[in-house]
């Protein structure tokens, strides 16, 4: 993920902390729906985490 992505945060060690925390409760075998959850940023950082739907 491009840094530049986090570079807007105003606290981009404590995004990188509460993004490793998320990890714990994701696994491929889960689907997720991220919906309307702001910018996205959090979403496609976690996303190869979880479990791909097809179109």
């Amino acid at each position: 993920m491009p840094p530049s992505l986090l570079a807007s945060a105003s606290d981009a060690a404590g995004c990188e902390a509460m993004l490793r925390r998320l990890q714990d409760f994701l696994s491929d075998d889960q689907a997720v729906l991220a919906i309307g959850c702001g910018t996205g940023t959090t979403a496609l950082r976690l996303a190869p985490l979880w479990r791909k739907i097809p179109p």
